[in-house]
């Protein structure tokens, strides 16, 4: 059976970003898929101070474990100033070394409707340091696409992570030979150079 673990990142009572999560897990375990959830409010946070994996508390540890354990590792990522919250990137700095080489996802929520490449500096970050493969598209909620605590918006439940009729679609990234990966990659570093002409000069 697959395992994915979810990795809800607000901190805040209410959260919309924790909903979205959850209904992302229940479309994933109606597929027969296991899903292990972590919610970053139940997890005692540490500094990042630089030091090694083992000198941070059990918390961090047990999550470090989980996420090398699943087969993918999906982010729930409130917007904050257009980019990852600051507790995410501080557990990312701490237990990022079990990304290495994962499928990795992102759920982004944020407060306006105008936010959706926020996540784009956290998968690039992700994919130099550890050579992750980005799980697309990247769903996006923001305020309005919410009522009474559940997703009233039908295009996001229209996204082909969140409709079950689709969901084969994604999972078929898992079956790419080592030739096609290669070509995302380097298709990859070309979308890179293009979005980024200055990098070209690191390669001169």
């Amino acid at each position: 059976m697959k395992k994915i673990t979810i990795i809800q990142s607000s901190l805040r009572d209410g959260s919309h970003t924790h909903i979205l999560c959850q209904k992302t897990k229940e479309v994933f375990e109606s597929q027969w898929i296991q899903v292990d959830y972590v919610d970053l409010r139940d997890i005692e946070m540490e500094f990042c101070n630089g030091q090694k994996l083992e000198a941070y508390n059990s918390d961090l540890q047990d999550v470090y474990q989980r996420m090398e354990q699943s087969e993918w590792v999906i982010f729930g990522m409130p917007v904050y100033q257009y980019t990852m919250s600051g507790v995410l990137k501080n557990l990312i700095d701490i237990c990022g070394g079990a990304l290495q080489s994962k499928p990795v996802g992102v759920l982004v929520n944020a407060g306006g409707p105008n936010c959706y490449m926020a996540s784009r500096d956290l998968f690039d970050a992700l994919y130099f340091e550890y050579q992750t493969r980005n799980i697309a598209p990247t769903p996006y909620t923001w305020s309005m696409d919410f009522k009474d605590w559940e997703i009233v918006n039908e295009k996001v439940l229209q996204n082909r992570w969140t409709r079950k009729s689709s969901f084969r679609v994604i999972t078929f990234r898992n079956f790419l030979s080592p030739l096609s990966e290669l070509g995302m990659r380097v298709c990859y570093q070309v979308f890179l150079l293009i979005s980024y002409p200055h990098s070209l000069q690191c390669l001169l």
